[in-house]
């Protein structure tokens, strides 16, 4: 049996034009988590007492899970808004995708690993986050597109 070996995969995943751009826009949610350590350290908030989850660690605000599934899920509202599917669908996937981050917010708060004050800080912040990063994404087309006519993102 021949062995496998990871180079031969790799050409394929990082030279594919539509991996590459959807791992650029993962790059907001990486930062961003660096972002909330960060401030997980800053504020030093801890847990509520008695957790229904037993084993959960470190600070408490703001939410990791509220700030993260934000992101992410904007992300892919973002990407499923630009696919060309019927208009009634779009808005289902909308909706749907809107709720899955406030599920996990609620979820956090429901298992009392969070204060519900750490889910809306988290959810604040991620919000702050995803609007600064389409503005930045925005500034990054319009530059792209007047010097070059290659807008990337």
């Amino acid at each position: 049996m021949e062995s496998y070996k990871s180079n031969q995969l790799s050409p394929l995943i990082v030279h594919n034009s539509k991996c590459k751009r959807f791992i650029k826009k993962l790059e907001p949610l990486v930062k961003c988590t660096i972002v909330m350590f960060g401030l997980k350290h800053f504020f030093h908030r801890h847990r509520p007492p008695l957790p229904i989850i037993k084993g959960v660690s470190g600070y408490s605000f703001p939410s990791g899970h509220a700030l993260s599934s934000f992101i992410f899920f904007s992300i892919l509202m973002y990407l499923a808004w630009n696919e060309p599917m019927p208009q009634a669908r779009k808005y289902a996937v909308m909706v749907f995708l809107f709720f899955c981050p406030l599920a996990i917010g609620l979820s956090r708060v429901v298992l009392n690993v969070h204060y519900a004050t750490d889910v809306t800080g988290g959810f604040c912040l991620a919000i702050v986050w995803v609007i600064l990063s389409f503005i930045i994404l925005k500034k990054i087309r319009q530059t792209d597109s007047a010097g070059n006519g290659n807008a990337v993102l």
